[in-house]
């Protein structure tokens, strides 16, 4: 029994897609094996900046700074991963997808 054009090309988008969603795993799973130490250390150093005279309303602004910061970086970086690698991402699956289109769905 032989596969036709279309079912190979279906068969390629799954296997593509299923490549992304180890990689998201992968990442999600080193995120959070590092949080635990991460946040350790973000009481400690909050600690010693209350103990030299920090006010509590400072270091909430201080922590959602970075959080905001850590954010705004990642999203850059996910961004230009994502340019990046589109074309071979368009290739693998056999479909034109751009951000023009996602952009369309999200406005």
């Amino acid at each position: 029994m032989s596969m036709t054009s279309q079912e190979r090309l279906a068969a390629k988008q799954c296997g593509a897609m299923l490549i992304v969603a180890v990689f998201i795993l992968v990442i999600a799973g080193s995120i959070t094996s590092t949080s635990p130490p991460r946040a350790h250390s973000t009481r400690k150093r909050g600690g010693i900046t209350q103990v030299m005279g920090a006010f509590k309303s400072q270091l909430v602004k201080q922590f959602i700074f970075e959080s905001l910061l850590i954010a705004a970086i990642a999203f850059g970086v996910a961004f230009a991963i994502v340019i990046f690698l589109q074309p071979s991402f368009n290739q693998i699956v056999g479909s034109e997808l751009s951000l023009k289109t996602l952009l369309s769905y999200l406005a």
